[in-house]
């Protein structure tokens, strides 16, 4: 269930900020593409996810690379716009999908 979590904020980031999943995991350090993970990131924190179980996901071996992340998400919030804008859609899309992704891991009785 973890890896669906994880695949359904992945998509749900992808598809609000317009970055495929693939450039959201990579080490591209361009701005939308580093806005996006950064908000994958937060949204993977905010949602319970562990950061050793973030850090496997995006195949990172440093637990500083993903709490600097999260660090930076309040940074890019107060001076993006746009990063704000894309954060209260995500938070806006996402409760349903991840009710999608518990729901589909409850076996029916």
């Amino acid at each position: 269930m973890k890896t669906k979590m994880f695949e359904a904020i992945l998509e749900v980031v992808s598809e609000v900020t317009e970055v495929t999943p693939v450039d959201i995991l990579s080490k591209c350090k361009d701005d939308d593409k580093l806005e996006a993970r950064i908000l994958f990131i937060w949204f993977c924190n905010l949602n319970g996810m562990h950061i050793p179980d973030i850090m496997k996901f995006l195949g990172r071996k440093s637990e500083s690379s993903i709490t600097d992340k999260i660090r930076d998400y309040h940074s890019w919030a107060a001076t993006s716009t746009m990063f704000r804008l894309y954060a209260k859609r995500i938070a806006a899309i996402l409760p349903a999908r991840i009710d999608d992704v518990a729901e589909s891991g409850i076996p029916s009785t």
